[in-house]
């Protein structure tokens, strides 16, 4: 194990139970790409606990996705890249150079919700899929004096989409999430940590919004609907359209 102090506040066992009962999901939907849409939160508070034992760990996530700023109802799209900046703390530097890790590397595994307006994540008709996201191998100072915040720069390894479900909006929202690091170099590369990672309670968590409209067909149809309305001989057989 490689974090060892206990200088964090215990974290809700209530939100840790939460958060491991969310990464048991699947991929979100299938489709194409438009253009990016706009982030809404910069960053996730996420408190994380160990899964060997109880040691706890706070990150602050900044999370992106390539979602479209627009998309008609139905349309199917793709979110990826997703790309994710966390800060580790220089007093967990520390304690990883002194228990001997010269590099690390890891990944992130964070549950994602697309959810339609008026409705929360896992109601019926929302959206939700693991993404995962790996960092590259950081190395550490070898004197623990010199230890500093890490900013650790994740991106998504595969291919994440989803559909616009609903009307008027729809959120790209984040859940919780797996940390794990493990050692890059020595006779122990490869060993690894992972955490149970829960966001705050009150946090809202949306990272983009997509704003809906309605597909071109369905105008269309719309549009010549209202048109034979007001026409009054839009109904009336011609010699044209097969009448007398």
């Amino acid at each position: 194990m490689f974090f060892r102090s206990t200088t964090h506040a215990p974290v809700s066992r209530t939100a840790l139970r939460a958060g491991a009962a969310a990464f048991a999901v699947g991929i979100i939907g299938a489709g194409l790409m438009t253009t990016g849409a706009s982030a809404e939160l910069e960053d996730f508070q996420y408190s994380c606990t160990s899964e060997a034992d109880d040691y706890e760990l706070d990150l602050a996530l900044t999370l992106d996705t390539d979602a479209p700023e627009s998309a008609e109802e139905g349309e199917r799209f793709r979110v990826d890249p997703v790309t994710a900046s966390a800060t580790l703390p220089a007093a967990e530097v520390e304690t990883l150079i002194n228990d001997g890790v010269d590099a690390f590397s890891g990944r992130i595994q964070l549950t994602m919700y697309a959810v339609p307006e008026g409705l929360t994540q896992g109601d019926d008709g929302s959206q939700e899929g693991t993404v995962t996201l790996e960092f590259d191998s950081v190395d550490l100072p070898d004197d623990p004096s010199d230890a500093e915040d890490i900013e650790l720069e994740a991106t998504s390894t595969g291919e994440y989409k989803a559909y616009g479900t609903g009307t008027d909006s729809l959120r790209i929202e984040a859940g919780a999430m797996n940390f794990t690091i493990g050692k890059a170099l020595g006779e122990n590369a490869g060993e690894a940590e992972t955490f149970q990672c829960g966001a705050e309670s009150d946090q809202y968590a949306v990272i983009d919004t997509i704003k809906l409209t309605e597909a071109a067909g369905q105008q269309d149809a719309e549009d010549e609907g209202a048109a034979d309305e007001s026409d009054p001989n839009a109904n009336v057989p011609t010699a044209v359209n097969g009448g007398l």
